[in-house]
């Protein structure tokens, strides 16, 4: 069975979701939450998270497999 995944910090997962493939950006900051829309053509995310919050693994899995669609595999490969 796989392991869980990472809990992570949000400039961490912010520094994943901009690279290649996903290639998210920030299109706007409202408080803690945040709009980033993708160049590559995956769904447009909103996420509220502080800077120095804990994202818990189960979350960080939900949001690269539940809400863009990655596979467990291809999410793991990004961490």
């Amino acid at each position: 069975m796989a392991s869980s995944f990472p809990t992570l910090r949000w400039p961490k997962l912010r520094r994943i979701l901009g690279r290649e493939p996903l290639k998210y950006r920030v299109v706007r900051t409202k408080g803690s939450h945040r709009l980033l829309k993708s160049d590559a053509g995956y769904p447009d995310l909103y996420l509220a998270f502080h800077d120095n919050a804990d994202i818990p693994g189960s979350l960080v899995r939900k949001i690269l497999c539940g809400d863009i669609g990655l596979t467990e595999e291809e999410a793991r490969g990004l961490i």
